[in-house]
């Protein structure tokens, strides 16, 4: 049986066949309406060295915290005033990080259910030289404390316009579009501000032009072009 990091090689030498990847068992998938622990025992599958964790009493409305255990480390991780999958998934990647990585296997973004690898840091770098970082990320998307997996959210008419950015795009990440979707819907709220009669037309002008400026600075910076559709 193949490993999943042979699995991911296999799948970048030809990354078009998406079918490489997408049924293997390298990933690990995710429902938005999971419970928490269910994702760490998820992770802690894949690990060898397994991490334990149990719950404390934070006298909050969703239940208890979740406390990440090896060795002399614990994380009781920080959730607001909600358990959410994202907070999760970016703790946990942080307290297996010096030996392991999860990473975001992008195709699967747009549903209610998203897909995750997990290999070692080693394993990542030896596919990261291969094949290229940028290739790599634009696959397999790096999560840090920033992170906006189930957060983000894409409107009905947005997703084929972000669909074919990424295409367009290779070697971008990710999370460098999350910002430019961001800047996007700030600028759909100013519009609805603008015909609500909530917002002045030079205050409009204004913001709108302040935020065109910091997606077309995106744009040039990452050389992205837009999709034509």
């Amino acid at each position: 049986m193949k490993t999943d990091f042979e699995i991911v090689k296999e799948f970048m030498k030809n990354s078009e066949n998406i079918d490489l990847i997408w049924d293997s068992v390298a990933l690990i998938w995710i429902d938005w309406r999971e419970y928490d622990e269910d994702i760490v025992r998820y992770f802690n599958d894949k690990l060898e060295d397994k991490i334990e964790f149990e719950f404390i009493d934070n006298r909050k409305g969703y239940g208890e915290d979740i406390v990440l255990k090896k060795n002399d480390e614990r994380l009781q991780i920080p959730y607001n005033e909600v358990m959410e999958r994202d907070i999760t998934i970016k703790y946990m990647n942080d307290f297996i990080g010096l030996q392991y990585q999860i990473r975001w296997f992008v195709e699967s973004f747009g549903g209610d259910t998203l897909a995750f690898v997990l290999l070692t840091a080693e394993e990542w770098g030896d596919l990261e030289e291969e094949f290229g970082a940028n290739n790599i990320k634009h696959y397999f998307s790096e999560i840090n404390l920033d992170s906006a997996m189930f957060g983000f959210d894409l409107e009905i008419g947005e997703f084929q316009w972000f669909s074919e950015l990424r295409k367009n795009n290779k070697g971008v990440d990710i999370l460098v579009f999350q910002k430019i979707a961001a800047l996007r819907s700030e600028k759909r709220q100013l519009n609805a501000k603008r015909d609500s009669g909530d917002l002045k037309l030079k205050d409009y002008y204004l913001q709108k032009k302040g935020i065109d400026e910091k997606i077309s600075d995106l744009m040039e910076k990452y050389y992205i072009c837009k999709p034509i559709i």
